[in-house]
């Protein structure tokens, strides 16, 4: 299920990084240890906060010194926070400059000569849920095979291309691009996407040939460095096909302006691997998660699934994807179509609390009291700025009591989600 209510910090923020700047690359090593394999995957210091994916990295690989940081393809740069950078020895560097770090260790994956963009991350730490110290792009992995299994949670890399089955699970990317790119089915057509793990939303499509179900329509606001952005989102009429699963009919955001996108809403239900050094990138379905109702990605969602013929299909399958990047045999998973539940409003985070900054016309958020400049600091008795909450205090499932301070004021308003994109039953 979507989270409505809050901002889209990575569509935002993240691809905002990517689109102004040019790619800043940095040399990386995965050295061998005794008995271990130099083609071995080596699994990276990491953790799941909500939909991001936080990993641990050593300045000089020194454990006094440690930085947490995003890792996200969708940008093409490195950056670090002003703040961090002093908390780590560093005194140079002011906001807007490009700082180097002479060595950077990830796990087993060494960097050096480091190329760092220095942007204050406040507002990203306050939207996630979590300190965040900085951002890995995606030129820091190019050169490895990186593996984000979202079912496990659990990131890989592995130094050389390993071999890949020849399967409706591998796709390829669009040659010489800096970030991960490539064409996905959108029902007889194609569009192609960037795959984007520092988005903690679904797909973003543009263009006015898509044909929708449900219009779309305004539910709330995301933020990055052009200020506020309207969030448009509405259900397709036509399937979305990634490798081997379908997704039937799904709730799309409208980007007439910005990147289309595939996010973790969309990237949790794959093992993704992306290899760099051959232009091509595979999507593995994780059946035995889905069929648990994706318990360990944090899903709800009802997957009809038959593992042992995509198993079988991927074992057998023989042919390189075609040049649109997908096969054209039939997908072997389902995603059905859910409804999007939310309460029609949009945050800005602030030190103060959640600052309501849109209202849906008519929805939860408005009947339930609230008014633009509003600030939201408590849900059911919890701080909405808690240190490490990692997830939404606002949850699209659940009627709650939310704390609100306006102005000298400050009270209590009850308000129960709803759908703002209806399901397909």
């Amino acid at each position: 299920m979507v989270p409505v209510g809050r901002l889209l910090p990575a569509a935002a923020l993240w691809v905002a990084l990517g689109t102004a700047l040019g790619t800043v690359g940095c040399a990386g090593s995965l050295p061998s240890s005794d008995g271990e394999s130099a083609s071995a995957p080596r699994v990276l210091p990491a953790r799941w906060c909500g939909r991001h994916i936080l990993v641990t990295a050593l300045a000089a690989g020194d454990s006094a010194r440690t930085l947490t940081m995003i890792l996200d393809t969708g940008s093409t740069h490195n950056v670090v926070d002003p703040a961090a950078l002093r908390r780590i020895g560093i005194d140079e560097g002011d906001v807007g400059s490009t700082v180097r770090m002479a060595s950077l260790d990830v796990g087993a994956l060494r960097l050096s000569n480091v190329p760092l963009w220095v942007q204050e991350l406040d507002l990203v730490s306050r939207t996630i849920g979590a300190p965040v110290d900085g951002i890995l792009g995606y030129p820091t992995f190019r050169s490895t095979v990186l593996t984000l299994d979202y079912p496990a949670k659990e990131v890989r890399v592995t130094p050389s291309a390993a071999p890949m089955p020849r399967a409706e699970t591998v796709l390829r990317l669009k040659g010489g691009r800096r970030r991960p790119w490539v064409e996905l089915r959108v029902g007889d057509r194609t569009q192609t996407v960037l795959i984007d793990s520092g988005s903690g939303k679904g797909f973003s499509l543009s263009g006015d040939r898509l044909r929708w179900h449900t219009e779309p329509a305004s539910v709330g606001v995301l933020t990055g460095f052009r200020g506020l952005e309207p969030l448009e989102v509405g259900r397709l009429a036509d399937d979305i096909v990634v490798g081997a699963v379908r997704f039937e009919r799904p709730i799309v955001r409208r980007v007439d302006d910005g990147i289309p996108l595939i996010g973790a809403e969309v990237l949790r239900h794959f093992v993704v691997t992306i290899d760099g050094p051959r232009d091509r990138i595979r999507f593995a379905p994780e059946a035995s998660a889905d069929a648990r109702g994706g318990a360990e990605a944090g899903a709800d969602t009802e997957v009809r699934a038959d593992a042992e013929a995509l198993a079988r299909a991927q074992a057998s399958a023989d042919t390189e994807p075609s040049a649109s990047g997908q096969r054209d045999s039939e997908p072997q998973v389902t995603i059905p179509p859910e409804p999007l539940r939310g309460f029609g409003v949009g945050w800005k985070p602030t030190a103060a609390g959640m600052e309501v900054v849109f209202l849906m016309p008519g929805g939860a958020g408005e009947r339930g009291g609230l008014e633009l400049g509003d600030r939201v600091v408590a849900v059911n008795g919890r701080a909405v700025l808690a240190p490490d909450r990692c997830e939404s205090s606002f949850d699209p499932e659940r009627s709650a009591e939310w704390t609100v301070v306006r102005g000298e004021d400050r009270f209590r308003v009850f308000v129960a989600p709803e759908d703002l994109v209806p399901g397909i039953w």
